[in-house]
C-alpha cells in the first residue's frame, strides 16, 4: 500500500486534466474491433470547463500582455450577461498571468513599498496581491498549476520571454448561484457514479494480470502466473463530471500572441 499515495496523485493529474481539458462527445454504438459497426461502443461524456467556456461562454484574446483596464472589461462583461448580482470572480490563472496581474496592481495601487514602509501598520517586504475590487465585484486570483504544465500546454511565447503561452491564460468563474426551474442552483455541479473511488485486492504469487474487467473489480478475474512474491492490486474507480448551468458567466483569457 505505499504507492497509494503516487497512485492517486497521478490519477489526480489526468483527473483534473479531464475536468478541464475534457471534449464532449458522444462514440457510435458498434463492437468493439468490428470496423463494420465503427469500432467502438457507445460511449459518451460531459465537456471539461474549458470546453463549456469556449463553445457556450465568453472568450477573450489578446496578443500582447494584459493591463487592469482588460481585466475590469471581463468582469463588466461578466456582471451584465449574469444581470443577477455578482458578487465573486474566481480567476484560476497561470503563473505568468499572476505574476503579471500583482505588477499591473503594484504599479497602479500600491508604489513605493520597502522594507522602511508600512501597511495597515505592520512593516512590509514587498507585496502579493491575490484579490483585485472593481464594480462591486470581489475578484481573486488563484495560481491554477494546469496551465503551467509543459505536458497539458507545449507552446512557449518568444514575446514574454520563453515562458509556457499557457501561463498567461486565465479563466474568470463567477461563483454566483444560477437560478433556475428548481430554484436557485450552484453554477458548477459534479456528477458522480459510485460509492468507491479505490478497490484493492490481494493476489497471492502475482507476477503478472490479464483479463481484467474493471467494472467487476471487486470480483476479479486474472490469469495468474504464480511465484515466491504476493503482491496486491488496487483500482481508482471515477466517473465524474462537471456540468456549468451558467457557462455565458464565464470568460476565457486567452494569450495569442508569438
Amino acid at each position: 500500500f505505499a504507492q497509494e499515495k503516487l497512485m492517486k496523485m497521478r490519477f489526480a493529474k489526468q483527473y483534473e486534466q479531464k475536468l478541464l481539458l475534457g471534449e464532449r462527445f458522444a462514440e457510435v454504438s458498434g463492437t468493439l474491433g468490428d470496423t463494420t459497426t465503427g469500432g467502438v461502443i457507445t460511449r459518451s461524456t460531459s465537456g471539461g470547463m474549458l470546453w463549456w467556456i469556449k463553445n457556450h461562454g465568453q472568450t477573450f484574446q489578446k496578443t500582447t500582455d494584459f493591463d487592469l483596464d482588460d481585466i475590469n472589461d471581463i468582469v463588466y462583461n461578466i456582471l451584465t450577461v449574469a444581470a443577477a448580482g455578482t458578487s465573486e470572480i474566481v480567476v484560476l490563472c497561470g503563473a505568468y498571468f499572476l505574476k503579471r496581474f500583482q505588477e499591473e496592481a503594484a504599479n497602479k495601487y500600491i508604489q513605493y513599498v520597502g522594507t522602511s514602509n508600512t501597511l495597515g501598520g505592520a512593516g512590509v517586504r514587498g507585496i502579493s496581491v491575490f484579490e483585485y475590487n472593481v464594480l462591486g465585484v470581489s475578484v481573486k486570483f488563484v495560481h491554477y498549476p494546469a496551465w503551467d504544465d509543459p505536458k497539458l500546454f507545449p507552446g512557449i511565447s518568444t514575446t514574454l520571454g520563453g515562458v509556457l503561452k499557457s501561463s498567461a491564460n486565465a479563466l474568470f468563474l463567477d461563483m454566483s448561484a444560477v437560478e433556475s426551474t428548481d430554484g436557485v442552483i450552484p453554477g458548477f455541479e459534479k456528477f458522480y457514479y459510485g460509492d468507491k473511488d479505490m478497490y484493492y485486492s490481494y493476489v497471492p504469487g502475482m507476477i503478472g494480470v490479464n483479463g481484467l474487467d474493471p467494472s467487476n473489480s471487486q470480483n476479479l478475474n486474472y490469469s495468474l502466473a504464480a511465484n515466491s512474491k504476493d503482491g496486491f492490486s488496487a483500482h481508482i474507480m471515477c466517473d465524474d463530471g462537471y456540468y456549468v448551468n451558467a457557462p455565458e458567466r464565464h470568460c476565457f483569457y486567452e494569450y495569442t500572441g508569438s
